[in-house]
């Protein structure tokens, strides 16, 4: 069922961040966003999402506009920082999850995969791979997914981690966009007299409704 828009509770955009860090030669971790096999890492989707759903149920037709990452390498590692822009959406449709998908690897002379073989209509990180994600379909049924981000790092070789991660934002159909409810421009209050039953002793009284 479509909620109805009324006053925003939260003010727009927000911008959530976080960050985490990786070992000088974890290119995997690197680039886990989320998480990997062994657990939560970079935890975007899972500070993100609920973010998505809570604007939502206040009747916003939620939206990413922007993903933002920088990798930064010292002697003893990586740091990672992130941001996400979250802003009301302006066609209509709502935006209520953000995946991401990618390589990670070492620079060597044939690394060049790492960029070749990332893809929105190809290979593992393309938008139909990802839709048949485990982590999506247990949050619900996935409409429309769109690239917001092709994030690449350090595609010049220099010696170290190489990424290469597509963004993405996407529907669930188990939250349809909501309508939106609007008082017509040109709408004007009418004053109606009110007429007593014979027994009752005349008086008037002022009802306002809009008339279109």
């Amino acid at each position: 069922m479509m909620g109805l828009i009324t006053e925003g509770k939260t003010s727009l955009p927000i911008v959530k961040s976080g960050s985490y860090t990786a070992p000088l030669r974890d290119c995997d971790r690197l680039h886990a966003f989320n998480d990997t096999g062994s657990g939560p890492v970079g935890e975007m989707n899972d500070d993100v999402n609920p973010i998505l759903i809570s604007l939502w149920k206040e009747g916003v037709n939620p939206d990413i506009t922007d993903v933002s990452v920088t990798i930064n390498k010292t002697s003893s590692g990586y740091t990672v920082n992130w941001s996400v822009i979250i802003d009301e959406s302006k066609n209509g449709k709502a935006y209520t999850g953000i995946y991401s998908r990618g390589h990670g690897g070492e620079y060597s002379k044939t690394s060049a995969w790492i960029f070749t073989d990332v893809s929105v209509s190809s290979g593992h990180a393309s938008i139909g791979s990802c839709k048949t994600s485990k982590f999506i379909k247990k949050r619900g049924t996935i409409g429309d997914m769109v690239l917001v981000k092709d994030y690449e790092y350090n595609k010049s070789g220099k010696p170290g981690c190489q990424v290469n991660q597509l963004f993405y934002k996407y529907e669930l159909k188990e939250y349809p966009p909501n309508s939106k409810v609007e008082t017509p421009p040109n709408s004007k209050v009418e004053i109606k007299k009110y007429i007593p039953p014979a027994n009752v002793a005349d008086k008037t009284r002022v009802d306002k409704k809009l008339k279109k």
